[in-house]
């Protein structure tokens, strides 16, 4: 199993950790009603079984904050972190090019 696999792994074991807390706090908060936890967890527990790589973790995050707000939070940290990793992916594919076209000026 490569690194990424063994991260995402880890971003998806976080990312229950969190929706399980955000539950609890909603209704903590009366956003939800306490009788409302358990029915929400079985209608989101399916989709997020099948989420298998970022993209779809973040559609799931989408999906759930749209219908319940108390998720919006999340969607937008793991959507700002995509676009960080994007953002530095870019940063070093630039680079990269640029190093390989004039590589004397890099230096």
């Amino acid at each position: 199993m490569n690194n990424d696999l063994l991260s995402f792994d880890n971003q998806k074991k976080q990312l229950e950790r969190e929706v399980a807390d955000f539950l609890l706090q909603a209704a903590q908060f009366e956003k939800i009603k306490i009788q409302e936890i358990k029915p929400i967890a079985q209608e989101i527990l399916p989709d997020f079984e099948k989420i298998s790589n970022f993209s779809e973790l973040l559609i799931f995050l989408e999906k759930i904050s749209k219908k319940w707000s108390f998720f919006s939070f999340l969607f937008n940290k793991y959507k700002n972190e995509l676009d960080k990793i994007k953002e530095q992916q870019i940063i070093e594919r630039l680079s990269t090019y640029l190093k390989n076209i004039n590589p004397k000026s890099c230096n």
